[in-house]
């Protein structure tokens, strides 16, 4: 009983922050992108806040080690064209205007945040955000990732979302796999007649109110979003 009580002690802090007495919307990515139910745990978002009124995800998936990691990942640091590899994705969007933040996690601890309007055109790249990764967690063969993203870096009004996940097809999985042997899933999937996986479809995006979890929501441009609407091209790969 000993070793198991230590266990426990070893994970609470990642244990659900759902279960805590705080504000926190949990969602499950149990389809594919065009609807069909994923064949393994699915992956779990927990969104809330700081106590300054930054946005937190905590990401819970399994770990496919599938498609092989990306080559020279640093834990913590942006990694161009992340979607390649295996990924959980959250984009947050602005409809009227087309405006978004998209972020990308990969249990290699590597991030990817952009800011796009309009829609498919990326405007700011590779910002820089605290991502913390801890594998096995919280059991052998899962990871957990613990992400802050600065209020700024929110689209003014923010009210939707859609949440993604990439890895290589599984064994039983071949057939729910895309043309490149990679299995797409989504939190709110498109239709099965849909022709081919497009993360960027804001037609499917839900509504989701981030105030109601004490994340800070302007009705004004961000200093971030500003300089990118004036059409700053910035970098945080870049000094």
């Amino acid at each position: 009983h000993h070793s198991g009580r230590i266990m426990l002690l070893h994970l609470l802090p990642l244990l659900s922050i759902c279960l805590l007495p705080i504000s926190c919307l949990s969602y499950n990515i149990s389809t594919t992108w065009n609807g069909y139910p994923v064949r393994h745990l699915p992956t779990q978002l927990e969104i809330s806040s700081t106590p300054s009124g930054d946005l937190t995800i905590q990401m819970t998936a399994r770990f496919f080690s599938s498609p092989a990691p990306p080559p020279n990942c640093v834990r913590g640091k942006p990694y161009p064209g992340l979607w390649n590899y295996e990924v959980v994705e959250v984009f947050f969007l602005e409809p009227e205007t087309e405006s978004y933040v998209e972020l990308e996690f990969s249990p290699c601890g590597a991030h990817l945040a952009l800011l796009l309007h309009p829609q498919r055109v990326d405007l700011v790249t590779y910002l820089p955000l605290r991502f913390t990764v801890y594998t096995d967690t919280p059991a052998v063969g899962m990871w957990t990732g613990k992400a802050f993203i600065p209020f700024g870096y929110l689209p003014p009004n923010v009210s939707k979302f859609n949440a993604y996940g990439i890895h290589g097809a599984d064994d039983g999985e071949e057939d729910l796999a895309w043309e490149d042997g990679k299995v797409y899933e989504a939190l709110f999937p498109v239709d099965q007649a849909t022709p081919a996986p497009d993360f960027h479809n804001l037609e499917a995006f839900e509504e989701i109110n981030l105030e109601e979890v004490g994340v800070s929501v302007s009705e004004d441009l961000s200093d971030i979003w500003r300089a990118a609407m004036e059409g700053k091209q910035l970098s945080g790969l870049l000094p």
